[in-house]
């Protein structure tokens, strides 16, 4: 089996190559606005191995609904939320997918 976009004979429905090349062309699409925690969710980005891994991406507060306070302590607060766009996610055909998620 060939990849669609690359040409690359597969052994699975799925063209890690194109993947993370997809992955580092949405690199200027977003920040985080720390330098490090960008270059940290980018290298894990590119560590991915197969296309159901979970993708460590940033998610700005405005991707969030329904937000409610669980618990507080001295420390901490938790929170539950609505992700409005949700977890992306690669289907084989690299066709990116995002479904609305409570996290």
């Amino acid at each position: 089996m060939k990849c669609e976009r690359c040409g690359k004979y597969l052994r699975f429905e799925w063209c890690k190559s194109c993947q993370i090349n997809n992955l580092q062309n949405n690199f200027t699409n977003w920040t985080s606005g720390n330098e490090k925690i960008d270059n940290l969710i980018q290298e894990m980005q590119l560590e991915i191995l197969r296309s159901s891994d979970n993708i460590t991406e940033w998610i700005p507060y405005d991707q969030f609904n329904d937000i409610k306070e669980l618990d507080k302590d001295e420390c901490s607060t938790i929170y539950s939320a609505i992700w409005k766009d949700g977890p992306l996610k690669y289907n084989e055909n690299i066709q990116e997918t995002r479904i609305q998620e409570l996290i």
